[in-house]
């Protein structure tokens, strides 16, 4: 990430509701060509796909500290859990017929 100056415009701020998601950048005086960023709306799919991967990241990042650091909550129920979301990664990147993540092959999508 690129370090951001303070002076030319202020923080993003993130808005999401059922419906729609609202990222703001606000520009202030003094700013430049490079400072210009294009904004192109996209199809709600999309919306949805990234936010899964960014709900993915915490969960995946908690079952590897508690792999290392607090083998006890790892439950069968807690594993199920992180089973499943696993499996929706898989099916969430490859296009497959089979109903099963172990015998799943296909192509990216």
């Amino acid at each position: 990430m690129h370090d951001i100056d303070k002076n030319k415009y202020t923080e993003m701020t993130y808005d999401e509701t059922e419906f729609m998601i609202v990222n703001v950048t606000k520009m202030v005086k003094n700013g430049t060509m490079d400072d210009v960023y294009i904004l192109e709306k996209v199809k709600k799919t999309e919306v949805e796909s990234i936010l899964f991967i960014h709900s993915c990241v915490p969960m995946i990042k908690e079952f590897t500290y508690n792999l290392r650091y607090n083998h006890s909550v790892l439950t069968s129920p807690y594993m199920k859990a992180f089973e499943e979301l696993l499996t929706q990664l898989i099916f969430f990147v490859i296009e497959t017929d089979s109903p099963d993540p172990f015998k799943a092959d296909g192509q990216p999508h």
